[in-house]
């Protein structure tokens, strides 16, 4: 699967923005639910680095390409699982939930198009402001959530490539993730990591030739962040259960 097939099936309702709908409000990321919740986000090279200072960047299995993601939770429902400061800190949330409810969709951008979730906000903390002012102009929150989901479908393809190419070599081993709690075993299946050494041995020039240093940050970042499992665990013990090792 592609990643803009994986970011499309984050929205149940993405509209392309027009009239009949400009006056509904925006609000703050955290207000709806799937920023709150979704455990695993697909996301883009682009962003590694810094959701590394957060979450663990890795992997995902699929069918086709291996999907670059970041794990926010060792629990399905992440709302109050995650570290401290997250969701409520944009600098913890992926673009595809910082720029929500506008949506990473193929058609977004061509011809100025602007596809917006049409999500409840099941907990808002603000008066928001609407989609667009009264001159038919996008508001200023959802002009630079814009900006962040086009950054994401513009890296889309090339986070895709290096994934397949990363695939292609042999990077990938199974990162299997089981806890044992008070309550039962917490297990997160089907994440994958790529050992440091891939760009020593023979396929590490061709891959550079490649993608450059853009691909190397890519994979320095994800093995900084396989530390960050230790920060989820703690948020697990504070609102979920006892872990032990």
């Amino acid at each position: 699967m592609a990643l803009l097939d994986s970011f499309a099936a984050l929205y149940d309702r993405p509209e392309r923005l027009a009239a009949s709908f400009a006056h509904e409000r925006i609000y703050a990321p955290p207000a709806y639910a799937l920023v709150r919740e979704l455990q695993v986000v697909p996301a883009v090279h682009a962003e590694a680095l810094a959701m590394a200072a957060w979450f663990p960047v890795c992997w995902r299995a699929t069918a086709g390409t291996p999907e670059l993601c970041v794990l926010r939770s060792l629990a399905e429902n992440a709302d109050g699982l995650q570290p401290g400061g997250s969701p409520r800190q944009p600098a913890s949330l992926p673009l595809a939930l910082r720029s929500y409810p506008v949506a990473i969709h193929e058609a977004l951008g061509r011809d100025g198009a602007i596809i917006v979730e049409k999500a409840i906000a099941d907990q808002p903390t603000d008066a928001g402001s609407p989609l667009a002012l009264r001159d038919g102009r996008p508001s200023r929150g959802l002009l630079s959530r814009f900006r962040m989901a086009l950054i994401a479908r513009q890296a889309a393809p090339v986070t895709d490539a290096m994934s397949e190419a990363l695939r292609d070599a042999g990077a990938f081993q199974p990162w299997e993730l089981n806890f044992r709690t008070a309550a039962g075993t917490v297990s997160v299946e089907g994440l994958l990591h790529a050992p440091g050494e891939i760009l020593d041995g023979p396929h590490g020039r061709p891959l550079l030739q490649r993608f450059g240093i853009e691909l190397a940050a890519l994979l320095a970042a994800h093995r900084l962040s396989l530390y960050r499992i230790g920060e989820l665990r703690q948020a697990f013990e504070r609102r979920g259960g006892s872990l032990a090792a």
